[in-house]
């Protein structure tokens, strides 16, 4: 049984403030369309999965708008928190939505995911354990900032702290 809302996790704008109840947390934006359905890079998913859930042990509950699966409507469905079971979830024409929330079943973490944007976040020693298997929370922000076209445009200042702001919190609105 689900003992909460996966919308609890959430504040109730996603941009421009932080979209995250838990302040303390970090987190990382995604370029939607560089991807599938599963609406995130799969070498990050893994890496989130191994801190996140260690143990094997915790789901992921994903909320979308509808899902019509085994005959029956679900707004909220569990899944194994690894990729494979994601992956198969997500691409699955049962599971579409054009809108996503995610949470981890201990609440450790979650996700938000439109037709445009991916915004992953989470408690700050898995998420700084997540970021550093890539270089750490300034390599990262470079990584965001090429798969949003930010190094090749001036301006869009905006987006530019938002995704900083993401990352460390003492850049926060």
């Amino acid at each position: 049984m689900i003992a909460f809302k996966v919308d609890d996790l959430f504040e109730r704008a996603i941009f421009p403030g932080f979209p995250f109840r838990n302040r303390d947390w970090l987190a990382i934006a995604f370029e939607r369309n560089s991807y599938d359905n599963t609406r995130l890079p799969e070498w990050f998913f893994r890496s989130a999965s191994q801190h996140f859930n260690a143990d094997g042990q915790n789901k992921l509950l994903i909320k979308g708008d509808c899902f019509a699966l085994s005959e029956q409507i679900a707004e909220v469905v569990a899944v194994d928190f690894d990729w494979d079971s994601y992956r198969n979830f997500m691409l699955s024409p049962e599971s579409y939505s054009l809108e996503y929330k995610m949470a981890s079943k201990d609440r450790s973490c979650g996700c938000w995911a439109d037709a445009e944007l991916t915004i992953f976040g989470g408690s700050p020693e898995e998420m700084t354990a997540v970021l550093a298997d890539f270089g750490g929370a300034d390599a990262v922000l470079a990584r965001v900032e090429r798969e949003f076209f930010l190094d090749e445009r001036d301006g869009n200042e905006d987006l530019r702290a938002y995704f900083r702001g993401l990352l460390f919190p003492e850049h926060r609105r």
